[in-house]
């Protein structure tokens, strides 16, 4: 709370980023190979929108955002 408005919503983009790979890491009964293929298109996904394509993905506009306005090295995620 005691971050600037801008600087939070950034963070919570980041976060909420960081918590859907985690999800996919966790889900029970998927087998790693699968594991690895939604964790692997969901890297894709955000380095489409990063490079400037379209998505209806809330955390990913969030998080493009975010990594556009506080330059955030695209390889960091």
């Amino acid at each position: 709370m005691v971050l600037p408005a801008e600087k939070r919503n950034a963070l919570s983009a980041v976060y909420a980023f960081m918590r859907h790979a985690d999800d996919i890491s966790d889900e029970p009964g998927m087998d790693p190979q699968q594991k690895r293929q939604k964790l692997s298109d969901w890297l894709e996904a955000t380095k489409a929108v990063f490079a400037g394509n379209a998505t209806d993905d809330p955390v990913l506009m969030a998080l493009a955002d975010a990594q556009k306005k506080f330059k955030i090295p695209a390889e960091l995620f």
